[in-house]
């Protein structure tokens, strides 16, 4: 159940009250960036929302870039893409998995707002074993988690989805 609040919240930091009732009088919250241009390992943020959805890109400044991308209200989502520049076509499934705990272990000492990766960290490192690419694994009950790739000869994508059952 601790672990089940801490995801939630984890979830939820994302998103924040919304003042603006009259549009949004069904659900209370609305996606809020995670990352910002003060942050200094930031070169380039945006961020969107268009009713429950955010679309957020971050380019870190070593080239590494960061789309995150929220939805819900009732069950809420996160999908998190970090794309990397190169060719990538001879790593294995384990390569990705690995790659996914260093982004978020790297996130999180750069920035005491995004020490909460830390905890992504330890979670995938503990079900590393079994973790399969496109297929979820469920750290709780309530919340599965699904590590992907995209990969090509120019750049690789990490997908890490993060959505409420």
């Amino acid at each position: 159940m601790r672990f089940l609040l801490f995801i939630l919240i984890l979830i939820i930091t994302a998103c924040q009250n919304n003042t603006q009732q009259e549009s949004k009088a069904d659900c209370p919250t609305s996606p809020a960036a995670i990352f910002s241009d003060t942050m200094s390992i930031i070169n380039e943020h945006s961020f969107e929302v268009k009713g429950q959805s955010g679309s957020e890109r971050a380019i870190i400044f070593n080239g590494l870039v960061i789309e995150v991308f929220q939805d819900g209200c009732e069950k809420l989502s996160q999908e998190f893409r970090i794309i990397q520049k190169g060719d990538f076509t001879q790593f294995g499934d384990d390569f990705w998995v690995h790659s996914t705990a260093q982004t978020f272990d790297f996130l999180s000492n750069s920035s005491p707002s995004l020490a909460g990766f830390k905890q992504w960290v330890n979670i995938i490192l503990q079900f590393k074993p079994k973790i399969k690419l496109a297929e979820p694994f469920y750290p709780d009950p309530a919340v599965g988690v699904t590590i992907d790739k995209i990969v090509s000869k120019q750049e690789a994508i990490i997908i890490f989805k993060i959505q409420e059952k």
